[in-house]
């Protein structure tokens, strides 16, 4: 019994252990030169290892074909090849600078015998295969991250620390800042680099539970919970991505996510410009009120009057209801969805007309508010957004389907709905 206890405490813990945050421009530019640091503070040991072995520090051929490798494997990953090839140039070169480095100090001084020599092949060049690879990774989140103040001063700060640290020279940090500042992304087939990239990109507003909340700096929700499985499905991490609703669309076009999971209602003006799931949620605009005032409110007919201040929050299909059914009624934007029941229940406002569930959940939450309509005013589905592309859009709607299938769909909305 005690075994059994024990090990679903640590299933509990491997499976919260992580909490769901959005990505940082700023974080994911650090990381790309703690990686580059590391890297260039191998060549030591490379360096002893040539040394030890009477080996030339230039290998024209084995530049080549590193360069051209790691080029095809940035492409890959939807990285431009050009921008790609620009910044590891300066990678090899700046290698082979320290490399030759080394070397000529322990010409004029001899070798420092506390360096370890360790094998080239079997222990130096894996560690520089993964160094690389984590690398690539972190060049695309932050090439796709786009240009933003935060990411911009975090290149240039680490441009001038990386090359200072290594004595390389100011040019060679201007060199940097300008090959990290104009790598950017590609147009590629999604579901592709996605897998190459081991990174599946999320976008997801932070503010419509039961679906995605942050609070605190965390996500969660059935939607953060459900991405995170659809990465582990898919073999890859999921990263979250913020997004907005006024912005939704012209993010997805400008493909700063592969796919949006928030709760998404399917619009035929959102079909125009996006794939999306089989759906996995199915329900309605239905309006919420404060309880004394259902009887008063108890149809759409009633809410919209003039002396009635209906409350939207603006960029979804929430506020593209209200301005297309209610016409009489005063119409007030909250720019945070996070706090417009707290409106209602303070009395600056008579009504929201939202989905279904979104009532249910805040009805829970705010004893002072009761749903409005004993039927939902419209039908619609919710389901993933993704960009255009089939191959990713057939493997998530056949993990989809299997959740769906299994009852995890329906478990974890409850749960979430249940104040979870």
């Amino acid at each position: 019994m005690l075994r059994l206890l024990f090990a679903l405490v640590l299933m509990a813990q491997a499976r919260f252990a992580v909490a769901a945050e959005f990505t940082d421009p700023a974080a994911n530019a650090a990381r790309v030169f703690t990686l580059m640091e590391e890297r260039l503070t191998v060549m030591q040991e490379v360096a002893a290892w040539k040394w030890s072995h009477d080996a030339p520090v230039y290998d024209a051929a084995r530049e080549a074909r590193v360069l051209e490798s790691t080029v095809s494997q940035a492409q890959s990953m939807g990285l431009d090849a050009d921008g790609a090839r620009r910044l590891f140039t300066l990678q090899i070169e700046w290698a082979r600078t320290l490399q030759e480095r080394y070397i000529a100090t322990w010409h004029a001084n001899g070798f420092d015998k506390s360096i370890a020599v360790v094998d080239l092949d079997g222990v130096i060049r894996p560690k520089l295969d993964r160094i690389g690879h984590e690398l690539l990774q972190a060049l695309y989140l932050s090439a796709a991250d786009g240009s933003s103040s935060a990411r911009d001063s975090a290149i240039a700060r680490g441009a001038a620390q990386l090359t200072y640290k290594f004595a390389l020279g100011g040019e060679a940090a201007d060199a940097l800042d300008a090959a990290l500042s104009s790598l950017h992304t590609t147009a590629s087939p999604t579901f592709d680099r996605v897998r190459a990239a081991g990174v599946l990109r999320v976008g997801t507003t932070g503010d419509y539970a039961p679906f995605s909340t942050s609070s605190k700096g965390y996500l969660e929700g059935l939607d953060i919970t459900l991405a995170e499985r659809l990465g582990d499905a898919l073999g890859v991490r999921t990263v979250f991505v913020h997004t907005s609703w006024p912005t939704l669309m012209q993010d997805l076009q400008s493909g700063a996510f592969d796919i949006a999971m928030s709760g998404i209602t399917v619009t035929p003006a959102r079909e125009q410009l996006a794939f999306f799931s089989v759906p996995y949620q199915t329900g309605g605009k239905t309006a919420i009120v404060r309880c004394a005032d259902v009887a008063r409110f108890h149809s759409l007919e009633k809410i919209d009057l003039p002396n009635v201040t209906v409350i939207v929050n603006p960029g979804g299909t929430n506020e593209q209801f209200v301005r297309e059914r209610v016409h009489r009624a005063r119409i007030q934007v909250h720019a945070d969805n996070r706090t417009v029941f707290d409106e209602l229940v303070a009395k600056r406002a008579d009504a929201m007309i939202t989905d279904d569930i979104e009532v249910q959940l805040q009805t829970h939450r705010h004893p002072q508010l009761c749903a409005a309509f004993a039927q939902p005013l419209t039908r619609a589905s919710k389901a993933i957004m993704l960009q255009r592309d089939s191959a990713l859009q057939n493997r998530v709607n056949a993990w989809l389907q299997g959740e769906l299938a299994s009852g995890e769909v329906k478990r974890e909305l409850e749960l979430a709905v249940g104040g979870r």
